[in-house]
């Protein structure tokens, strides 16, 4: 190889192998070796260097609760992992006209938003991770208590005498 230039000299000296990269350490120019299968590049705040991708983690989990049942909490396994925030849909069926749906949100600092349609009208809870409306004053709520290394707790409320039965989806995310 018939050396043109000082880059040309930096790259002779330093590339062994193919797929070598260039890098400027502390000091001088140095050989970054390609790296092994399924890794990717990525920096330390100081260096590059080679490593894992991080993957979202995803699983979806049913459940179903008496929208009777007594305030608490409830843990919910099965993720697989702990998630470090959750997507939820829930319905509320009394058997009658009176029904609701519910979507709702929380992030991993545990912020919760909540969109619950009942009657033909909509509403937002910026407290609740889900709603549940069967009557005028009868309802059961949820908000995020714990993300745990299953699953996670949600801590349930109620106002009124609510009826009738939450049917629940949970897509945990990690």
């Amino acid at each position: 190889m018939i050396i043109s230039s000082a880059v040309d000299a930096i790259a002779e000296s330093v590339l062994t192998t193919r797929g070598d990269m260039i890098q400027r350490s502390a000091s001088a120019a140095v050989r970054l070796a390609l790296g092994a299968e399924n890794k990717v590049l990525y920096s330390d705040g100081t260096d590059a260097a080679w490593g894992s991708p991080s993957l979202l983690n995803s699983k979806v989990l049913t459940a179903q609760r008496d929208s009777s049942d007594a305030a608490g909490d409830v843990s919910y396994t099965g993720s697989g992992f702990t998630p470090s925030a959750l997507v939820c849909f829930a319905g509320c069926n009394d058997g009658t006209l009176d029904s609701s749906a519910s979507w709702g949100v929380c992030s991993s600092d545990l912020t919760e938003y909540c969109i619950s349609r009942y009657t033909n009208s909509d509403y937002v809870y910026t407290s609740n991770l889900l709603q549940g409306e069967v009557g005028t004053g009868n309802s059961s709520r949820a908000t995020v208590k714990s993300w745990d290394a299953d699953g996670f707790t949600l801590a349930y409320t109620k106002a009124g005498t609510p009826s009738g039965t939450l049917d629940l989806v949970f897509l945990c995310l990690g």
